[in-house]
């Protein structure tokens, strides 16, 4: 068994699959999968709002009380399935909130809120914990699927590193 992480886009975790580079890609996914490969969600994460932890903002309802939302928006890039959902979200609520800075990973946007540059859009991660002067507010928002990829049939080595490392399974092996 031969294991290595790479992280990549969903678009390049595809080509990788048809391409046969790789047997199993994880990505995040939003809508349908992509034609010709199967997969398996192997956790939801719930979508979170980062802010100052001396900020009055508490709940949900309190941040979205307004149609606009002052506080620039520090999130991933829009193109992500992250981005895509909370703004499809914001929309059909009809709150106005664009990203005004984009970062590279998740663990920017708490550490630019924390030095004042505005909130961020981040997900509540297992066994994650937030930046030091930093708030987060849970979203009842669509989750955000994050998903085993694969074309055709998996081998009996997949499929128990997918069981292994599947929500169900972690938290089974929790209690």
């Amino acid at each position: 068994f031969h294991f290595t992480l790479a992280a990549g886009r969903v678009d390049q975790v595809t080509a990788q699959l048809r391409s046969g580079e790789i047997d199993i890609g994880m990505a995040t996914l939003m809508g349908r999968v992509p034609e010709g490969l199967r997969s398996r969600t192997m956790l939801s994460l719930q979508m979170v709002v980062v802010v100052p932890e001396k900020s009055r903002i508490r709940t949900q309802e309190d941040l979205f009380k307004m149609d606009r939302v002052g506080e620039a928006l520090i999130s991933l890039p829009s193109s992500e399935p992250m981005c895509r959902l909370f703004q499809d979200e914001l929309r059909r609520r009809k709150v106005d909130w664009f990203t005004s800075l984009e970062v590279s990973s998740l663990d920017l946007v708490d550490r630019y809120v924390a030095e004042g540059f505005g909130w961020g859009l981040s997900l509540a991660l297992p066994g994650g914990s937030a930046v030091k002067g930093v708030r987060r507010i849970a979203l009842d928002f669509p989750s955000v699927e994050f998903a085993a990829l694969w074309v055709g049939r998996l081998t009996p080595l997949a499929e128990i590193f997918l069981e292994e490392g599947s929500e169900e399974h972690t938290s089974r092996e929790r209690v």
